[in-house]
C-alpha cells in the first residue's frame, strides 16, 4: 500500500465491517492500480461517473477541503441511516454503505486523484462485487452481528451510483 490515504481507507473499512460481522478486506494492488487510473480519468474530465466492469465500486468527490481515507469511507458508511434491515435490498441512497459492509467482498483497492483543497476524486473497487440483487439478506448485517459467510452471486455484477 503506497499512501496514508489508502491505509486509512482500508483500516476504517475493516473496522466498520467488523461491526457488521463481515470479514476484513485484503489489500489488492491490482484494484488500487485500476482505481487510480479511473480516479485520474474522473479528475481529467471533471466528471463523477462509475466505470463499467466486474468489480464493485464506490466513488467520492470533494472540493474546498482535503478528503481523508476515513472521511471518504465515513461518507459511504453514513448511508446506513437510510438502510432498512427489516426489508433488505438497495432502494436508492444506500449502495455505498452496503458495498462497504458486503460480507462476500474479500479484496479492495482505493485511490485518490487531486489534492489539497482542489477537486479530489476517490475510487474504491471491491472484489467480488457487492450489491447483488437477491443477496442482501446474507451480506448486509446490522451492527453487532457475529461474523458469518456471505455469497458472492457467482460473478453477477450490479454497480450502484
Amino acid at each position: 500500500m503506497s499512501s496514508k490515504f489508502q491505509k486509512e481507507c482500508l483500516d476504517i473499512h475493516n473496522k466498520l465491517r467488523a461491526e457488521h460481522g463481515a470479514p476484513p478486506l485484503k489489500w489488492s494492488t491490482e484494484l488500487a492500480s485500476e482505481s487510480e487510473k479511473w480516479a485520474k480519468e474522473l479528475l481529467r474530465n471533471n466528471k463523477l461517473q462509475h466505470s463499467s466492469g466486474e468489480y464493485g465500486e464506490n466513488l467520492a468527490f470533494a472540493s474546498g477541503y482535503e478528503l481523508t481515507g476515513a472521511g471518504a469511507t465515513q461518507m459511504w458508511y453514513d448511508e446506513i441511516k437510510n438502510y432498512n434491515f427489516d426489508n433488505p435490498g438497495n432502494f436508492g441512497g444506500t449502495g455505498h454503505f452496503t458495498q462497504v459492509v458486503w460480507i462476500a467482498s474479500q479484496q479492495m483497492g482505493v485511490a485518490i486523484a487531486g489534492e489539497g483543497n482542489g477537486s479530489q476524486y476517490v475510487v474504491a473497487r471491491y472484489s467480488p462485487a457487492g450489491n447483488l440483487l437477491g443477496h442482501y439478506q446474507e451480506n448486509v448485517m446490522p451492527k453487532d452481528t457475529k461474523a458469518k459467510g456471505g455469497k458472492s452471486g457467482k460473478g453477477k455484477a450490479c454497480i450502484i451510483l
